[in-house]
């Protein structure tokens, strides 16, 4: 299982490194799909916020505050956390749109990084790698009591939305989008798409 925290924590320190600038410390956030809870336990760590993991179904395994979302409406009053995090998440979403316009309306800033691909053969790719990612890999951590929960109790019906479905999606929500940027492909041909909003 060190295989896995070692991944992990590399990942989470690159995440948080990816969007300290733009979070405020000793600010009130969320993680809006949260899993498993470690990396909503490192972003908390690492910019010093105080966080809570969100999710439709609780597969917490790290000690943090969690809240459970119906799948419509997120358990928040307009404006009330400082920031809403989306680390891969909204493409599984019943309404990746109204996730997003979920978050604008519960939180001043949201940080939205979503898997992205501009043609429909990476766009196949995109999808095979999700499902093998999420149950191949999510599966094996089960067996090994790394984590827990079915993952098989997912969204997966993916929905992945382009650059401009997204930015389409923050204008019609009366957000502004304050930064973008695509980081290059992987060996795979995956972008990860991040997007600074604020409502």
């Amino acid at each position: 299982m060190r295989r896995f925290d070692a991944a992990a924590t590399r990942q989470n320190s690159a995440r948080v490194e990816l969007v300290r600038s733009f979070v405020p410390a000793d600010g009130r956030a969320i993680d809006v799909g949260c899993g498993d809870g470690r990396t909503t336990s490192a972003i908390g760590q690492g910019l010093g916020v105080s966080i809570t993991g969100v999710d439709v179904i609780d597969y917490l395994s790290a000690d943090v505050p969690f809240a459970r979302y119906d799948g419509e409406r997120l358990p928040f009053a307009d404006g009330e956390v400082d920031v809403a995090f989306l680390w891969s998440v909204i493409h599984h979403s019943d309404s990746p749109r109204g996730l997003l316009g979920e978050c604008i309306r519960v939180a001043k800033r949201v940080v939205l990084c979503d898997d992205y691909c501009q043609t429909p053969l990476g766009k196949v790719g995109l999808i095979a790698n999700d499902y093998f990612v999420n149950i191949l890999q999510n599966s094996y951590k089960v067996m090994l009591g790394y984590r827990r929960g079915s993952v098989f109790s997912m969204q997966w019906r993916l929905r992945f939305l382009t650059d401009q479905e997204i930015r389409q999606a923050i204008d019609a929500a009366g957000a502004k989008l304050v930064h973008a940027e695509v980081s290059p492909p992987s060996w795979k041909g995956l972008r990860h798409n991040l997007y600074i909003i604020d409502a």
